[in-house]
């Protein structure tokens, strides 16, 4: 019997052990935790960055305790992140401003844990952005964090190769150097006038080019670039250093620069195509450019198309510009409508025959937000609008809308309208009811109407010599423009009390300021947010401008009609001139040496970027003059070009040859005689 009480005492361990383990670890459930964690968000430390500079956006410090994959959330200010400049991995999701003049990234939902960000030049020294990072797991627990980027100034001193860490000095410009050692880089500016592949290609033609010349102390492009980080040194108390590869996607000259000090060149030979698709070239010293403060100043130069199309544009009159930046023009030669694009190409855009009436007379256009191209057929009395290649009727001749002239369209789906041969303006609404803004017999003559922040409307006439403001049916507000006879004249000046000279047509930039077109002085004058009124542009006599020109030299005497986009980008039709002016702002540095081929698109369109090697002989040698060997021709290659230049004189001057074979005998008694040969005052030697 006791060997039975000892196996059941046994037995029962036995199956208590069985039936409750004893697990140290087992959870204790009045201290029940979440089997999830939240992740910790990590944005890194604030960096200092200069205007072009190039810093990494990483979230690596970023962590879930869990392990699981987390998200990266991204929120950009504006202006600072642009939709063409990242670049997105299919998983990514981005978001844009609602700011319709700005098309920056608001936010960047991705898994990538670094990238990237090319600080914008035109970022002004001293400005602060915040850039915030939401970091989620898969369940949605989430954390934040962010960090300041501030855009500072660097003495390029600071500028060094983290292997090294020898530092690039600057040479006192004003020393003229000792030694002639110098080392060119060549560097693709990007833009979205060509692919890749093709700037690749522009690098190597323009390489061999100068070594054909006999320049040896030319980078290859084609090298390879280590993966080797470079930094901008500690400064101003910046916890981390900024640190940057090397970029082979540039946006900007400062990015340009950055590149060519990696490849310890000396110098930099910087191409583009420029926003209107004209192919600049800039040849500088990168340390040096880095250096400087960012100055910029308006300039003004004719519309760049396709040469051949040049007989298209007659008598342009109104304008718009539409959401790809494109100018939408109307021409009073054939009362038709062009599209003139950024790439240089004009093509028809609306003509003959709209709902089974002939187009008249467009002297209105505007581009909603929407893309539609509104448009006003004065004699026709109607407006209507264009979507890709369908019409829609906003207002047909039997609806009581009289003569409408300049319009806008608002991003509620109404357009405003100057009526009634500029007596009246009127608006309709997205369902078509017609109201009445402002009654006839308020303001007379008025040419140009203009919205700002898609609310108040504000009209001009140059036979009242004003600009105002609609306050109501039968009321207007003094923008600008002394009464008859009297006003002040200059700069800086109130513009209530301004003298206007035919003042016909108004726009706003995106800051709010006011731009007026003058046609009887052909000034383009502003007004800013103080009420003061300054020039901006004419007073000059040039009208057709092969380049970049001051805006004190243009003519503007003959202006219809002004646009503003993004840029800004300022745009004036002068229709007797038959030409469009653009004005845009510029950087204005001393650039050793520098080109600017207005029209390149015609020749790549027809024989692909080989059809510029020419361009690029013809104009290297004056970029790099002091720096390219001089050229040495040799004697048969001058006898040639002499005999060709005889060739094409005599061939488009037959008769002076007869004239010269015939009277030979006496030439030569004048020469043995001592006396002086006579030749043409066109004579090509």
């Amino acid at each position: 019997m006791k060997y039975v009480k000892t196996f059941a005492l046994i037995a029962g361990i036995f199956l208590s052990n069985i039936c409750f383990p004893q697990d140290k670890n087992a959870p204790n459930d009045s201290k029940k935790e979440s089997t999830n964690k939240a992740p910790k968000a990590n944005a890194g430390d604030d960096i200092k960055a200069f205007p072009g500079g190039t810093i990494p956006i990483s979230g690596e410090g970023s962590l879930d305790p869990d392990g699981d994959r987390i998200k990266y959330i991204w929120s950009f200010p504006p202006s600072l992140i642009f939709e063409d400049s990242y670049k997105y991995h299919r998983s990514d999701r981005i978001k844009i401003h609602k700011n319709p003049d700005d098309n920056s990234i608001e936010t960047i939902e991705t898994y990538t844990r670094a990238f990237l960000l090319d600080v914008p030049e035109f970022s002004p020294v001293g400005s602060n952005y915040e850039i915030n990072l939401v970091v989620k797991d898969p369940e949605g627990l989430s954390s934040k964090d962010s960090f300041i980027l501030e855009v500072i100034m660097p003495d390029s001193s600071q500028i060094s190769d983290k292997e090294n860490d020898d530092i690039i000095i600057i040479e006192d410009k004003n020393r003229k150097e000792e030694q002639q050692y110098y080392k060119i880089s060549i560097q693709a500016v990007s833009s979205n006038s060509i692919v890749p592949m093709q700037e690749s290609a522009i690098n190597y033609m323009i390489y061999n080019i100068l070594k054909d010349f006999g320049m040896n102390n030319i980078i290859d492009p084609t090298d390879y670039m280590p993966d080797t980080l470079y930094e901008i040194k500690e400064m101003d108390n910046t916890k981390d250093a900024i640190q940057s590869r090397y970029n082979y996607t540039c946006f900007t000259d400062s990015c340009a620069s950055q590149n060519a000090i990696m490849q310890k060149a000396t110098h930099v030979l910087a191409w583009t195509f420029n926003d209107h698709s004209s192919l600049s070239m800039k040849f500088f010293d990168p340390k040096e450019y880095l250096i400087k403060n960012k100055e910029f100043s308006w300039r003004a130069f004719s519309l760049p198309i396709d040469p051949e199309r040049n007989e298209l544009m007659k008598l342009p009159s109104s304008i718009a510009i539409d959401k790809n930046g494109d100018l939408i023009i109307a021409s009073s030669n054939n009362h038709s409508i062009y599209k003139a694009g950024l790439d240089q190409t004009f093509e028809e855009y609306i003509a003959g025959i709209v709902y089974n009436r002939e187009l008249i007379n467009p002297s209105g256009i505007d581009v909603g937000t929407d893309g539609k191209v509104y448009v006003s057929d004065k004699d026709n009395n109607r407006i209507f609008a264009k979507e890709k290649n369908k019409y829609k009727n906003i207002m047909d001749s039997n609806s009581g809308l009289k003569s409408p002239s300049a319009l806008r369209a608002l991003k509620n789906g109404s357009i405003v309208a100057v009526c009634d041969d500029g007596q009246s303006v009127k608006r309709v609404s997205s369902n078509g009811r017609i109201s009445t803004l402002l009654e006839p017999g308020i303001v007379s003559g008025m040419t140009d109407i203009a919205v700002y922040q898609n609310s108040d409307i504000y009209i001009v006439s140059p036979y009242e010599n004003r600009v105002l403001k609609i306050l109501s049916s039968s009321k207007v507000e003094l923008v600008a423009g002394a009464d008859k006879n009297k006003g002040l004249k200059g700069n800086n000046i109130p513009a209530k009390e301004a003298k206007l000279f035919k003042p016909v047509s108004i726009d706003f930039d995106n800051k709010g300021n006011l731009y007026i077109a003058e046609k009887e002085k052909g000034y383009l004058r502003i007004i800013n947010s103080d009420g003061v009124l300054n020039r901006v542009a004419g007073g000059g006599s040039e009208i057709n401008l092969d380049g970049l020109t001051s805006t004190n030299d243009v003519d503007l005497k003959n202006v219809t009609k002004i646009r503003i986009g993004n840029g800004p980008k300022i745009y004036l039709s002068l229709m007797v001139d038959n030409s469009i002016i653009c004005i845009t702002p510029t950087e204005n540095y001393n650039y050793i040496g520098s080109d600017l081929l207005m029209t390149p698109m015609h020749i790549i369109n027809k024989n692909g970027i080989s059809g510029l090697e020419s361009h690029f002989k013809s104009v290297l040698p004056k970029i790099l003059k002091g720096y390219m060997p001089k050229q040495k021709i040799p004697i048969s290659k001058r006898l040639k070009s002499i005999n060709k230049n005889i060739s094409d004189y005599f061939s488009e001057r037959p008769l002076l040859f007869a004239v010269l074979l015939f009277g030979g005998l006496q030439v030569s008694s004048e020469l043995s005689n001592n006396g002086e040969l006579g030749t043409p005052p066109d004579w090509p030697f």
